[in-house]
């Protein structure tokens, strides 16, 4: 699953991330491509974000130009 945020979700964190951890705990690759601003730079909630890594999702701030490499190291394993 892949899921493409700013991280400032508007609804339930605890539930997004309740099923992040189950998705993750079926056998899922969980994606979650966090926003850059205008200049490339990571805006996104980071607080929500680490609470998503801690449940073994995989978080990350690229560029178009690393998205393939981060899917490839992510998913390919």
């Amino acid at each position: 699953m892949v899921l493409i945020t700013d991280l400032f979700e508007g609804g339930d964190p605890f539930q997004l991330v309740r099923t992040a951890r189950g998705l993750v705990e079926q056998g899922s690759h969980v994606l979650v491509l966090a926003a850059l601003d205008e200049q490339a730079d990571p805006a996104f909630d980071r607080e929500l974000g680490q609470r998503l890594a801690d449940a073994g999702a995989h978080v990350g701030a690229m560029t178009p130009g690393q998205l393939a490499g981060f899917i490839a190291e992510k998913v390919g394993r």
